[in-house]
């Protein structure tokens, strides 16, 4: 990030030493000091300085109305002013306006109004129709004109972050369809991994996912219960009585095993005693001669 920040110092010093008086350099040296520095003095001087070389310079009077419409100067009247001048000049930068009004004062009608301005200036302004989407999905809770319009910045910019990650959080939010809403945020997440908000949802998407594929099955009505418990009943009671019949079963083979063995052990000693009765006749025999 360190390096990124060097380069970009690196390129608006360049541009600067080319034509020290170009407006959106100088803007550009102020968004810089303001952003790495913390230095808004140093900032705002750059900003007036970048003005008084062209005070219509619509890019300049943007970046100075974000500037002190920021909520650490609470400038909130000047920074309308300025935005208003901007308009004057180009409805390109109605957006910025819209966010401020949203973000700052909460003036959500006059936010929808502008957002619908600049959606009429570029239909394919992919950020503007994320941002009017957003507004339209959280504060008018309409959320079919919001997916329309987020299918519209999808097909103006495919590969927009912002974009894939709100329709994504849209889609999640709604449980209408989490499978795309975790692909679109798997692909936020692969285009950049630093953007927070994707991880987080792709998170939130897979606790859902998860969460309904271990949920039990669907609940039955009274009637559908009562059958339920009369089914598993039954099967108890037929599970129980196959076992008293297999135990049943075991011990009659038993005895019959135990008889079988019982009367060949009689046997044995029936033919036994045969032996010996015919051993003793024949001594006897032999005695007599």
């Amino acid at each position: 990030m360190e390096n990124s920040y060097e380069k970009a110092e690196q390129v608006i010093e360049k541009a600067l030493q080319i034509s020290p008086n170009h407006t959106t350099a100088l803007c550009g040296k102020a968004i810089f000091i303001q952003e790495t520095c913390n230095q808004y003095d140093a900032a705002e001087k750059i900003y007036l300085e970048a003005l008084s070389r062209n005070k219509h310079n619509a890019d300049a009077l943007c970046f100075y109305a974000t500037f002190v419409g920021k909520a650490v100067f609470k400038k909130f009247d000047q920074a309308e002013m300025l935005y208003r001048r901007v308009l004057n000049i180009s409805e390109m930068f109605s957006p910025a306006w819209s966010h401020f009004l949203l973000s700052v004062k909460g003036d959500h009608d006059k936010a929808e109004e502008l957002y619908r301005r600049a959606y009429e200036v570029d239909p394919k302004d992919a950020i503007n129709l994320c941002n009017y989407a957003h507004l339209v999905e959280v504060f008018r809770k309409d959320y079919e004109r919001a997916e329309n319009l987020y299918k519209e910045a999808l097909l103006a910019d495919p590969s927009n972050v912002a974009v894939l990650c709100n329709y994504g959080h849209l889609l999640a939010r709604s449980s209408k369809d989490l499978e795309r809403a975790e692909e679109m945020l798997k692909q936020a997440v692969k285009l950049d991994p630093s953007y927070e908000d994707a991880a987080f949802g792709l998170s939130v998407i897979r606790s859902k996912v998860n969460a309904r594929r271990a949920q039990a099955a669907p609940a039955r009505n009274p009637l559908h219960e009562k059958m339920y418990r009369e089914l598993q009943r039954r099967r108890d009671v037929r599970s129980v009585n196959a076992e008293k019949k297999r135990d049943s079963e075991e011990q009659t083979l038993r005895a019959d095993r135990m008889a079988e063995m019982l009367l060949r052990e009689e046997a044995d000693l029936e033919a036994k005693r045969g032996q010996g009765d015919a051993r003793e006749g024949n001594r006897r025999g032999r005695k007599r001669f």
